[in-house]
């Protein structure tokens, strides 16, 4: 393998302790889409609009499983941003990396 290469492992806590992004990940259950919108449309049902793959859907639930349904898209947006600072610092660690090794 070449000096320098970048490569990450999962899980990325391995080499920063118990801090990083996966541990949080693996506590967050059955996430939906983020961009998602819900329409009120009567007493019994509520649509769930989002999109998945570059395509429209649309679901209806029962008013019954709102909470639950409110509790999976605030869990995949959780999801995305420990996604999204688990990339950051995977970058950043793989520049650091690169530095070090053109020092060498």
């Amino acid at each position: 393998m070449p000096s320098g290469n970048c490569t990450t492992n999962f899980p990325p806590h391995a080499e920063s302790g118990n801090n990083g992004a996966a541990p949080k990940i693996n506590h967050l259950q059955q996430p939906i889409p983020s961009k998602t919108k819900l329409s009120y449309f009567n007493s019994a049902e509520v649509g769930l609009s989002y999109t998945h793959l570059g395509r429209g859907h649309t679901e209806y639930i029962p008013r019954e499983r709102l909470k639950e349904v409110k509790r999976q898209i605030a869990n995949y947006r959780k999801f995305r941003d420990l996604t999204q600072e688990w990339v950051d610092l995977a970058v950043e660690l793989c520049k650091l990396k690169q530095a070090q090794a053109d020092k060498a």
